[in-house]
């Protein structure tokens, strides 16, 4: 048991830091594939083989379905964070920010109570 308990805190850290240096570099990945391609789009543009506007055209919509798929997989990682988080007993960010306000309404009524005392 003892075993357990100190190997429990040391896994809760390990993890979650793990996936969010998996999600950063995955971030970063991504921002450093969207700069080489705008890149590539302006090379095709100044080499004369496509327009301005037919690059804007062909390329706006790749850029969006992009953008929609990093927002999606932003959604999913969260998702999986959070699970991950309830599965090894770490609150979330949302549950400590909860009891954080509760903390402070908690206050706010400990402190009325005592101007009503004195």
């Amino acid at each position: 048991m003892i075993e357990q308990t100190r190997q429990q805190p040391r896994s809760e850290q390990i993890v979650p830091k793990l996936v969010r240096e998996l999600w950063e570099e995955t971030q970063q990945t991504i921002g450093r594939t969207e700069a080489q391609i705008g890149e590539f789009i302006s090379y095709l543009v100044e080499k004369g083989v496509v327009t301005h506007d037919e690059a804007t055209k062909a390329f706006g919509d790749t850029f969006r379905r992009m953008r929609t798929n990093r927002e999606e997989m932003a959604d999913f990682m969260n998702n999986r964070l959070e699970n991950i988080c309830r599965t090894l007993r770490i609150p979330t960010r949302a549950e400590v920010e909860g009891l954080r306000q509760r903390v402070t309404d908690l206050r706010g009524r400990v402190d009325a109570l005592g101007k009503e005392i004195k």
